[in-house]
């Protein structure tokens, strides 16, 4: 009897062995099945808008500016006929999409095909000359001005001031001649 005892007492711990094995594997061989979707829905569209010339204290106009079939050139011609004579641009750019977008730069074209890409100085301000033709670029807004950051579906107003200064060379050439710039913004996606 005693070994009827051991033998059914080793069989009752080898079967809870036995089960204790299987649920242990079958509790580390569970499959995991994971299903979804994930969607991006963003947008890139830097565009300019509403251009406005102001040469309201001169006695003609000064300045003209259109905005091109895209939206992303700007185009503006001056005529100056003597030094001191000044001509202001205000222009907004658009960010009608929803990813925040950095001006980097801009690229400025002359009508001779001569381009020069500027960047800002610390103040936020972007400054090129053609010629005697001097072109100076601010935010409107000050406080844009440091990090010149567009998010998604906002815009801002930038203000060019084309002159010629009154301390310039009189360049005989530039007098009642048009000077015609094509105007890019340079923008990236802000990180």
């Amino acid at each position: 009897m005693k070994k009827t005892k051991k033998r059914s007492a080793l069989l009752i711990a080898l079967i809870v062995l036995l089960l204790a094995t299987a649920i242990g594997y079958a509790a580390f061989s569970t499959n995991l099945s994971i299903t979804g979707s994930a969607t991006a829905n963003m947008s890139w569209d830097i565009h300019f808008a509403n251009a406005t010339c102001d040469d309201s204290d001169q006695t003609k106009t000064l300045a003209t500016a259109s905005i091109g079939q895209t939206g992303e050139t700007l185009s503006v011609a001056v005529t100056f006929s003597e030094p001191g004579q000044n001509a202001t641009v205000s222009v907004d750019v658009v960010n009608g999409g929803t990813i925040d977008a950095k001006l980097n730069s801009i690229t400025i074209t002359a009508q001779d095909g001569q381009s020069q890409t500027i960047t800002a100085n610390a103040q936020g301000v972007y400054q090129a000359q053609n010629g005697v033709i001097q072109m100076e670029l601010n935010a409107a807004d000050p406080a844009f001005a440091a990090n010149q950051v567009i998010a998604g579906g906002n815009s801002e107003e930038y203000v060019m001031e084309f002159s010629w200064p009154d301390q310039g060379a009189n360049n005989p050439s530039s007098v009642n001649e048009t000077n015609t710039f094509t105007i890019q913004f340079n923008y990236t996606q802000n990180s």
